[in-house]
């Protein structure tokens, strides 16, 4: 749900960076309606991918690889989830994943205020 001023962070496992990235590929029906599996999963019709950064890295991350996202500074010290075991990260800005339903793919890590 579109949410002012949090961010979402999920966490996850992908083979390669080829299924990450198909998994966040747009694709479009023949009305013109924009879909991914992504979307799909959090039951979404629409997440805008200005509001979205993401990274794939083939080894397991660390708290280390937040540092790279924008405005981490305003929420990394509020996790405190260990999230080696994954090997890839996608924040959705301005959106806070409210579902208590465990997801397929994603394990959320978190909902935090980042301004």
């Amino acid at each position: 749900m579109e949410k002012r001023n949090k961010v979402t962070v999920f966490a996850s496992n992908f083979l390669n960076q080829d299924e990450f990235n198909n998994y966040l590929q747009e694709n479009f029906t023949e009305d013109g309606d924009m879909y991914s599996e992504l979307t799909k999963e959090l039951g979404v019709d629409y997440i805008d991918n200005q509001f979205q950064e993401v990274y794939f890295s083939g080894e397991n991350i660390s708290l280390e690889d937040l540092k790279r996202f924008s405005y981490s500074e305003n929420f990394i010290n509020k996790i405190d989830m260990n999230f080696s075991m994954f090997n890839s990260l996608i924040l959705l800005y301005d959106y806070a994943y409210t579902n208590k339903e465990r997801l397929e793919r994603l394990h959320i890590i978190g909902v935090f205020d980042y301004r």
